[in-house]
């Protein structure tokens, strides 16, 4: 286990089952991932991690971005792929106010529906976001998180989709 922020980059293997099923299932992949991530990190697992993944496929290869303060590609099923971990430390001292950055980012932007009074106590189901509203979406928590967003070029997906098939918000990197 490593106690500085990195990225792990992961090549999935496609013949392993585990590598099947969470391909097919965001919510199981969200589970592996989290295999990677210390226990005992209260309440909100994720965020305390800083977790954040990316799935990059082409016609021939997965592989599998995952960025957290800390992770162990220990905690992956045996024979689900290769991780090579590199250190963010560098780049993240190398940051500092006013630098432009280029990035790309894989979201799925969903909001929770919005229930009438008279269902007070019960939650809205999670509806995924698209277009003009999925990048104000982005638009709000980039600033949230002290960034300044000069260009927006979106590039529209399907929403992520769990077996039960509800949309579900994944955080990615």
């Amino acid at each position: 286990m490593n106690d500085e922020p990195v990225i792990a980059r992961i090549r999935l293997n496609p013949y392993s089952r585990d590598v099947q099923r969470d391909l097919r299932d965001a919510t199981e992949m969200h589970r592996t991932v989290m295999r990677m991530v210390p226990d005992g990190l209260g309440e909100s697992p994720r965020s305390q991690a800083g977790l954040l993944y990316r799935l990059d496929e082409t016609d021939t290869t997965s592989a599998l971005l995952v960025q957290a303060n800390r992770l162990d590609p220990a905690g992956l099923p045996a024979g689900y792929g290769q991780a090579d971990l590199k250190s963010l430390a560098p780049m993240f001292t190398a940051l500092r106010k006013g630098l432009a950055v280029r990035y790309r980012i894989v979201l799925n932007p969903a909001k929770r529906e919005r229930l009438t009074l008279e269902a007070k106590g019960k939650r809205g189901r999670i509806v995924p976001l698209s277009g003009a509203d999925a990048d104000q979406w982005w638009l709000r928590r980039a600033a949230e998180s002290g960034l300044q967003v000069h260009i927006l070029t979106p590039t529209n997906m399907p929403p992520v989709r769990t077996r039960s098939r509800t949309p579900t918000a994944c955080g990615t990197a």
